[in-house]
């Protein structure tokens, strides 16, 4: 396997700094999804669409049942395909500091497994749903999953904005 050079240090940095951005976004973030009354935080826009809380859910899910069980794998050196369970806790029926709590353990949880991996093991490739993909991959994909659900929260948030009400 070749060495990592130092362009591949400074990538790794920087992803993880990127994958642990979440666990500052959701400290933000607490205080105000507190003061939410539960109607805003657990109802659907449309019935297809997450609520705030299923949203944050969506967090704890990828890294709990697609990205821990990957960098174990690596860690192990295991390149067996994996089970996921697309069974779901009700996330609306978790109190928003318990939800909170949880995406910031599951998120702990990914950043350490990171960083845990030697250098050359960010670039072993194992099977990640049809795909297989390295740890720069993998870290790559979870910043775009946060970024893509962070939006989706805050368009949740925005609409329960009474000035936004007003506009519309």
């Amino acid at each position: 396997m070749p060495e990592p050079t130092d362009d591949r240090a400074a990538l790794r940095e920087a992803l993880l700094e990127q994958v642990a951005y979440l666990l500052d976004e959701v400290q933000a973030l607490r205080p105000f999804l507190a003061r939410l009354p539960e109607p805003l935080r657990t109802s659907r826009p449309l019935p297809d669409e997450p609520s705030i809380q299923e949203c944050y859910g969506r967090l704890v899910a990828y890294d709990e049942r697609r990205v821990l069980p990957w960098l174990r794998r690596v860690t192990k050196g295991n390149d067996a395909a994996y089970a996921v369970s697309e069974e779901q806790p009700d996330w609306n029926a978790f109190a928003p500091a318990a939800l909170l709590d949880r995406v910031t353990a599951a998120r702990k949880a990914v950043v350490a497994a990171f960083e845990a991996l030697p250098p050359a093991g960010w670039l072993a490739e194992a099977p990640l749903g049809d795909d297989r993909v390295d740890a720069y991959t993998l870290a790559h994909r979870v910043t775009q999953h946060d970024a893509d659900t962070l939006r989706t929260i805050g368009y949740r948030l925005h609409e329960t904005h009474p000035a936004s009400a007003a506009r519309s």
